[in-house]
């Protein structure tokens, strides 16, 4: 099962029926957390105005590989129990 489904699945069993998300939403508020950054496409430029207009996994990987952690959190150790 891919992260996107789990999110779904997640996502109807806590929040009522009727409102809807995507994976994609909380990259905007994330993108200020000092414990990851997004990786950029090559020859694109990741700007707050992308993360901000982030409404899709789509548009997010228009513009981004991935993330990549902090390396400081190889040093907590439920952080290793974790297998990322």
């Amino acid at each position: 099962m891919e992260l996107n489904e789990l999110f779904n699945l997640y996502w109807r069993r806590i929040i009522p029926l009727g409102q809807t998300s995507s994976i994609a939403f909380p990259f905007s508020r994330l993108d200020r957390e000092p414990f990851w950054e997004l990786v950029p496409q090559p020859g694109t430029t990741i700007t707050p105005a992308i993360i901000n207009n982030t409404s899709s996994i789509t548009y997010l990987r228009k513009y981004a590989l991935g993330a990549k952690l902090d390396e400081g959190l190889r040093s907590i150790p439920e952080f290793n129990r974790m297998n990322v």
